[in-house]
């Protein structure tokens, strides 16, 4: 499934590297849906989207609630974060915070 990565998207990988993390990309976890996830950490059976900034956002609102709670369903642990979040390094903190425990 391709897609246009954003600068969320870009940096969130940058900082999943550097606190160690092994994660893969545009991952589909729900095999009779297509929806594909921006970040799968399956150590931790963590699904990441950075939500970026687009023209018509509510138009799919109701799509994203139906992935998220699908992916919960089947045992997932969805996080949601904004661009700006990842820009300036809050989802890096909550992340590095949770997930040292």
């Amino acid at each position: 499934m391709s897609k246009r990565i954003n600068v969320g998207e870009t940096l969130m990988a940058q900082h999943l590297t550097e606190l160690g993390l092994r994660f893969s990309q545009q991952q589909q976890v729900i095999h009779t849906r297509r929806w594909a996830w921006d970040f799968l950490l399956e150590d931790y059976r963590i699904l990441i989207e950075v939500d970026g900034y687009f023209a018509g956002r509510h138009k799919g609102w109701g799509g994203d609630n139906e992935k998220q709670n699908a992916a919960v369903m089947q045992g997932w642990r969805p996080l949601r974060f904004s661009t700006n979040d990842v820009k300036r390094g809050k989802a890096k903190e909550f992340l590095k915070q949770w997930l040292s425990k």
